[in-house]
């Protein structure tokens, strides 16, 4: 089979605690192997710990790595840049939104300030890059979301297949950090209506997520491709195993 379009999906990057390793090899290996059609960062691919909500009035919130955090995702960005220079967008994760919520919340007079907005502290603009706030389809009866967007399952897949109930058509979707493909058929009299769940895994690096008991987690690395023949659309995901995929 050989198929006339790949989206390579990406996911849960969560610069200030990222796998730089998986990173430098998402970038300098795997896109140039994959030669994608399209990509696609699923969410999160900023940590954003000193705004959250549970590092108010702790040392994290006065910790100053944001900063630091925004640098290593944009020269990440740069990197993919100089390999792939085809349609990338960024879906908005909820680590991400926690620079707006902060605003909002904690200083609102300097929420409507556009050179704090995401888009421009990463430089989206000039890397040709789409930030993506919303659900969007990304091939045919396929969506992306970034998983926030409804109930969490301790299952792969499931949180994207609640989702793909939900939206009437199959999901991809990151946040639950595990790789998964759930899947299900609807229909009466012969017809059928099937919807996929497919969930991408994180490139993370887990021994950076201190809330973790034990430093251990059901959470896999990786990565999925989506590839497209007509209106036909196939899943793969791709574990990273040792740095090896």
């Amino acid at each position: 089979m050989t198929t006339e379009h790949r989206i390579l999906l990406l996911s849960d990057s969560q610069f200030g605690s990222e796998d730089r390793k998986l990173h430098t090899l998402l970038a300098n290996e795997v896109i140039p192997a994959v030669d994608p059609h399209r990509l696609v960062h699923v969410g999160d691919l900023l940590d954003c710990k000193a705004p959250a909500r549970w590092s108010r009035a702790t040392a994290d919130e006065f910790a100053s790595t944001l900063q630091v955090e925004v640098d290593r995702a944009r020269a990440w960005l740069q990197a993919i840049r100089r390999e792939y220079d085809g349609p990338f967008q960024i879906k908005e994760g909820n680590h991400d939104l926690r620079i707006d919520t902060y605003l909002r919340t904690q200083a609102p007079a300097l929420a409507s300030l556009r050179a704090l907005r995401i888009e421009e502290l990463l430089g989206l603009r000039e890397l040709d890059i789409s930030y993506e706030r919303n659900p969007f389809k990304v091939a045919p009866g396929w969506v992306v979301a970034h998983g926030h967007e409804g109930p969490l399952s301790k299952l792969a897949g499931q949180t994207a297949l609640g989702l793909a109930r939900r939206f009437g058509a199959s999901v991809v979707c990151g946040h639950t950090h595990r790789l998964g493909l759930a899947h299900e058929t609807a229909g009466y009299n012969g017809s059928q209506n099937p919807l996929w769940g497919m969930e991408v895994g994180h490139a993370m690096d887990v021994r950076k997520a201190d809330y973790l008991a034990g430093g251990a987690a059901n959470w896999q690395q990786g990565f999925g491709l989506l590839e497209r023949l007509g209106t036909r659309v196939w899943p793969r995901l791709y574990p990273v195993v040792r740095g090896e995929w």
